[in-house]
């Protein structure tokens, strides 16, 4: 037989169409297709009627990460196995001891820093004071030698009359004079 006597023609829409049993297969899918959509449009209707389509099942993950940021021991466990979370739901506590501990060691640390920055700090502001009263007495020690050296020159330089002095000084100078003179006598008798 030939191709052409296999299938027949449709001269309206202008395909071949294969054989029978071709074609029969072909319509058999079409019709559970077709029984399988009014099936779902049915149930769909009836849950539509009735308000509302329940259904029930458990949806299991193959595996699941928990990364706490912090290593440590599981003291609590606060969800059960099976139980529904949320992305920040607390699962569990961590025994958080060693972490207390080491955070107060720091803080000691910190508390230790400081009070030796403030006892630096006075430290430096008492060395600060004894060299500004250091160099003052050194000042008022240069003053005083510069003063004394100057009087003494003065006094070796100069021997100045009696005549010089004012009233009150006259009269200082000759009991000192008078002074000089017992002085002078004692000596010489002695």
């Amino acid at each position: 037989m030939n191709n052409r006597s296999i299938l027949r023609k449709n001269h309206f829409l202008n395909i071949d169409f294969p054989s029978n049993s071709r074609l029969l297969y072909i319509l058999v899918a079409f019709g559970l297709l077709a029984i399988s959509l009014s099936a779902c449009t049915s149930i769909n209707g009836q849950a539509a009627e009735n308000g509302a389509l329940t259904a029930s099942g458990t949806v299991s993950a193959l595996q699941v990460a928990i990364a706490p940021e912090v290593g440590g021991k599981v003291v609590e466990v606060l969800a059960a196995e099976g139980q529904t979370v949320k992305t920040g739901d607390v699962l569990f506590r961590l025994d958080d001891s060693l972490l207390q501990a080491q955070r107060d060691q720091a803080t000691a640390a910190v508390q230790a820093a400081e009070a030796a920055l403030n006892a630096a700090r006075v430290q430096q502001e008492s060395t600060q004071t004894q060299y500004d009263l250091a160099l003052q007495a050194a000042r008022q020690q240069d003053q005083l030698n510069r003063v004394n050296a100057w009087q003494a020159a003065v006094l070796n330089e100069f021997n100045l009359p009696v005549w010089y002095f004012e009233k009150d000084e006259e009269l200082t100078a000759a009991e000192k004079e008078v002074s000089e003179a017992e002085a002078a006598l004692k000596s010489e008798l002695a």
